[in-house]
């Protein structure tokens, strides 16, 4: 009850916002939050985002991240970089959820592991936090019943697994040197990215295997291939190498070559994904430079693109 009426209060919120900041789409007769309307937005409630310890240095890269987050890794995204009501109201709703968890982990983590910072702001090893992570969600917090798929992938893997996963996350979604303790902002950071990667899989892992197979990853490519193309420049009769493209960084999690991508163009190649193999492409997308112009060729944006070296490559 609780939840639907704070999603209800969002979605209206929505309304009432965008009247403000956001276009009317001639298509829908909706109004979408594209990025300057976006920054306005942002720029006018930084308060509120610093409160929440939501703020960024980097503020270009932070609004694009946002569009990219909320349009395309929500179960209701379509990937034509706006923020509908929908998926602001989902993307709102998960920034929510990831603080409170980050909250209610680190409450727990004070019995467990050495605070290596202050009493006003905690912070805690990432040896001793990756080894309790998945033991406080799902045991002393009980929130397997929310996360059923996360917890059958915490049931099925080792803890080396659990911590390579964790570490790849990490490394993507903090914004500070991979070896400083996590406080409160880490954690809301690599929470909020973990229930990104969770809603791609309840959206298209239709068979209930924890695994994106390749029709899966073909459905899930109709949502994303907008932000391929974009970013790899892919335009008219290079549009043809978007699906392999998208492929290839699925399985590999590395950027791809222009060669790499010519065995992705048999329709039969085999391509499954688990959620470190999701991260890395959530990874990519928000990892590309702000200043990296549209017109930039595809040998440019590779490039540009980010180094995977940090990820653990297991299967």
């Amino acid at each position: 009850k609780d939840g639907f009426v704070f999603t209800t209060f969002l979605h209206w919120g929505f309304s009432k916002i965008a009247e403000g900041y956001a276009d009317l789409d001639k298509d829908t007769n909706k109004r979408e939050l594209d990025i300057p309307g976006l920054e306005r937005l942002l720029l006018d409630i930084k308060p509120l985002l610093e409160y929440f310890n939501l703020w960024t240095k980097d503020f270009k890269s932070f609004v694009r991240n946002c569009i990219l987050l909320g349009d395309l890794f929500q179960s209701t995204s379509n990937g034509d970089y706006k923020l509908n009501a929908d998926e602001a109201t989902e993307y709102v709703g998960m920034v929510f959820t990831a603080v409170k968890l980050s909250k209610d982990i680190m409450a727990e983590l004070y019995t467990k592991c050495d605070n290596v910072g202050t009493e006003a702001e905690q912070k805690y090893e990432i040896p001793c936090y990756r080894k309790n992570f998945f033991k406080i969600l799902f045991g002393k917090l009980d929130y397997g019943k929310y996360f059923t798929k996360l917890q059958d992938f915490d049931d099925e893997a080792s803890l080396s697994d659990t911590s390579a996963y964790l570490e790849a996350v990490e490394n993507f979604a903090r914004d500070v040197e991979r070896t400083e303790p996590m406080g409160i902002r880490d954690f809301t950071l690599v929470i909020g990215a973990m229930l990104n990667i969770e809603t791609t899989f309840i959206r298209y892992d239709l068979n209930n295997d924890n695994i994106l197979d390749l029709d899966e990853l073909k459905e899930a490519f109709k949502t994303y291939k907008n932000a391929i193309m974009d970013i790899a420049g892919l335009k008219g009769w290079k549009e043809r190498f978007a699906l392999p493209a998208f492929l290839y960084m699925v399985k590999e999690m590395e950027k791809p070559g222009i060669f790499d991508l010519l065995q992705y163009l048999n329709p039969w190649y085999k391509v499954r994904a688990q959620r470190i193999n999701i991260g890395a492409l959530l990874a990519y997308l928000v990892s590309i430079p702000q200043e990296v112009s549209e017109s930039a060729t595809y040998e440019q944006l590779m490039q540009n693109s980010a180094n995977y070296e940090f990820i653990p490559h297991y299967q």
